[in-house]
């Protein structure tokens, strides 16, 4: 079912309107809360690329570095 039918769907019942007021108010809100945690994340990763590269560091290698320390496979859990 898409949204347009719900909201079809809710102005037939009683105070619908206010339904779907409150449904596309929610909705808002979480567009934008998710904007905001998207734009940090991104400013982060800007940041980061930046001191990577002031040590002389390689993004792409420094990430994969990252990546590999970080995964903890079976065989470093029964190491550990």
């Amino acid at each position: 079912m898409e949204m347009k039918q719900v909201y079809e769907a809710l102005e037939k019942v009683e105070n619908g309107a206010d339904l779907i007021a409150a449904i596309k108010g929610e909705i808002n809100t979480l567009n934008n809360e998710a904007k905001k945690h998207r734009t940090a994340g991104e400013q982060s990763a800007t940041k980061l690329k930046s001191i990577l590269e002031a040590v002389g560091l390689e993004v792409l290698h420094s990430i994969r570095y990252l990546k590999n320390s970080l995964y903890l496979g079976p065989t470093r859990l029964k190491n550990s």
